[in-house]
C-alpha cells in the first residue's frame, strides 16, 4: 500500500488568530470512531468542523461525485487505534500531530 503523507495548516480565528496543523494520508480512512457526519462545499470547513468538536482526534474526508465532500469526524486516531486505519480508495485521512493531540486532551481533561 502507498500511503502518501501531507501537512495541512487550518487557520481558526477563534479570540485571535492560531493555526491547527493535520498530517494528511491518502486512500485511508479511520473505521468504527465516526461521532459526526458534516457534508460540505469546502473540504476546509471539515477543519474547523474537527475543531469545533469536542473529542475530535482525526477526520476522513470524501469528495462525492457532485464535488461537496463528506466529513467523518473521529473520537480516537490511527495512533489510538491502528488496527482501524483501512484502505479507503478516494479518502483522506487527518489527524493533528501527536502533540497538538496531547494537548487537546489535556485541556479537555483539566480546563473545560
Amino acid at each position: 500500500m502507498h500511503l502518501i503523507m501531507t501537512l495541512f495548516y487550518l487557520p481558526l480565528v477563534v479570540a485571535g488568530c492560531r493555526t491547527v496543523k493535520f498530517i494528511k494520508e491518502e486512500g485511508v480512512a479511520l473505521q468504527n470512531h465516526v461521532i459526526k457526519t458534516v457534508t460540505d462545499s469546502n473540504p476546509i470547513s471539515c477543519g474547523w468542523q474537527c475543531a469545533d468538536t469536542p473529542l475530535c482526534f482525526s477526520m476522513n474526508v470524501r469528495r462525492l461525485p457532485n464535488g461537496s465532500v463528506t466529513c467523518e469526524l473521529n473520537n480516537s486516531s490511527k495512533i489510538a487505534d491502528p488496527r482501524d486505519l483501512t484502505s479507503s480508495p478516494g479518502s483522506h485521512y487527518y489527524e493533528p500531530p501527536v502533540i497538538l493531540l496531547s494537548l487537546l486532551a489535556f485541556r479537555e481533561r483539566y480546563l473545560e
